[in-house]
């Protein structure tokens, strides 16, 4: 059975999110702009940290613990 937890962004390393969000599938729905490296995570998990800080729950979603 597959388990799934929600994690907060400042729980995990910002370079484990550059293959998942430079696939090209998913990059077909984000705002065209180039590759992600660690800095430009760092500066897209910032900002949804400042959203979660607003009130709205952002979380990164682990399968198995893969994000």
């Amino acid at each position: 059975m597959n388990t799934i937890e929600y994690v907060k962004f400042v729980e995990l390393d910002p370079a484990e999110f550059i293959p998942l969000l430079n696939k090209e599938k998913l990059r077909k729905h984000l705002i065209d702009h180039e590759l992600f490296d660690v800095e430009l995570v760092k500066s897209w998990i910032a900002s949804k940290i400042e959203v979660d800080a607003s009130g709205c729950k952002v979380r990164a979603v682990l399968v198995n613990a893969n994000l």
